[in-house]
């Protein structure tokens, strides 16, 4: 009888160790539980490399007193080229630019060099244009960029300025051969001191800043920045600045990225003048 009893409480022990032992498992896994959901997660960093901001149109945008436009065959000089001679500026508003010396630039679809003109005009309140500045090129093909030459006045602050892009396919004796882009553009203010910081610092990478000229509104600058850099961020930047200006190229690689060949022509010296 003694030794049944002293088995029974063994058993009883035993029970109620198990139970206890089940119990802080259960107790240190609710524990786990509770200390994983209610950690919180680490920040998140944005990558501006891979984040790119689309182009935020102007808010006081206005249509063009031009459209903007090519005008001239399909395609290009020669039979060869899918694509237009093309103006990079958007067709639904005028572009804007927040420099006095902007960058101007345009798609040329032929492998061929062919002779060029690159032509500004001062647009007045009542919608006649002045003719300030007539540059003779050559085409290259692919993007190309032009920015005013060094004897060049620089533009106004509020006004608005008509550029074209003229190539001749038959040579300048035949203008009725010729190819025209055309498109407007806006000299406006930077909207804020700081953003003017941002813009004119020149130790932040040019996608970067090119990033915050989109983002502010401004085509121009935006896209000449970017237009030749080929990291991955700037080419997915060039991508959506096409994209949004509602640019079409039927040479798909040009939106993907390619090592173009164009030249970028900036501060131009006009023909006879001094180096």
């Amino acid at each position: 009888m003694v030794r049944s009893i002293f088995t029974f409480r063994q058993q009883n022990i035993g029970v109620c160790i198990s139970l206890a032992l089940s119990m802080m498992t259960t107790a240190a896994k609710a524990g786990e539980n509770l200390s994983t959901t209610q950690q919180p997660a680490p920040p998140h960093r944005h990558s501006i490399s891979t984040e790119i901001r689309a182009y935020k149109p102007p808010q006081k945008r206005s249509a063009p007193t031009s459209p903007t436009s090519t005008t001239g065959r399909r395609g290009g000089c020669t039979e060869e080229s899918k694509t237009s001679l093309m103006a990079l500026a958007p067709h639904d508003h005028v572009g804007h630019t927040r420099s006095r010396r902007p960058t101007f630039s345009w798609y040329v679809p032929d492998a061929r060099t062919f002779p060029m003109e690159f032509q500004l005009y001062q647009l007045s309140a009542v919608g006649s244009a002045q003719k300030i500045l007539a540059l003779p090129l050559q085409s290259t093909p692919g993007f190309m960029q032009v920015s005013l030459p060094a004897g060049q006045a620089s533009l106004d602050v509020g006004q608005r300025y008509l550029w074209k892009v003229i190539q001749f396919c038959e040579g300048t004796s035949r203008p009725s051969s010729a190819l025209i882009t055309q498109a407007e553009i806006d000299v406006v203010g930077t909207p804020t001191t700081s953003v003017m910081t941002q813009l004119s610092n020149l130790l932040l990478p040019p996608v970067e800043r090119a990033q915050i000229a989109a983002e502010q509104g401004l085509w121009y600058d935006a896209i000449s920045t970017v237009l030749h850099l080929e990291s991955p961020a700037a080419l997915n930047l060039r991508t959506q600045l096409l994209q949004n200006a509602d640019l079409e190229f039927e040479d798909t690689h040009l939106t993907k990225g390619h090592n173009d060949q164009s030249q970028q022509t900036e501060e131009i010296t006009p023909p006879g003048a001094k180096d």
